[in-house]
């Protein structure tokens, strides 16, 4: 059975996390499915193994799209929306908002989101190396 998910199954799995795009579900798919391939799993429909290997699809796309979200930010902060402050004569110009510090919670989310979906993975029955390159 050929794994199938959405944005919106994304949306579903993390209802406060930020938006997905079909491109970034079929970036998390593409990483999915030699995994379980590998592993010599075949999907059923509504088993448990193919209710976590969506759960694994969903998470890695939320790491891809917080992924992008940071590198997009860190690179924008020229453009970020400015504030001004007035105290009698003196007029102060500052971020509205902490661009960096909103980028590094976008990182950290990433790394969240992904080590979420190697657990599903793992749930699914793909064994995970503990380090690359590592065997049994």
């Amino acid at each position: 059975m050929a794994l199938s998910v959405s944005p919106d199954d994304v949306a579903e799995y993390a209802p406060d996390a930020p938006e997905v795009t079909d491109l970034q579900v079929e970036e998390a798919l593409d990483w999915a499915e030699p995994l379980l391939e590998r592993a010599g799993i075949v999907l059923v429909a509504n088993s448990r193994q193919e209710r976590e290997a969506r759960r694994a699809v969903c998470a890695y796309a939320l790491s891809v799209a917080t992924g992008i979200n940071a590198s997009t930010k860190r690179t924008s902060t020229a453009k970020a929306a400015a504030k001004r402050i007035k105290v009698g004569t003196i007029e102060l110009e500052k971020p509205a908002i902490d661009v960096q510090t909103q980028a590094a919670g976008f990182v950290v989310s990433a790394g969240e989101y992904r080590t979420r979906a190697w657990r599903h993975l793992r749930a699914a029955g793909v064994i995970v190396p503990l380090a690359v390159g590592a065997s049994r």
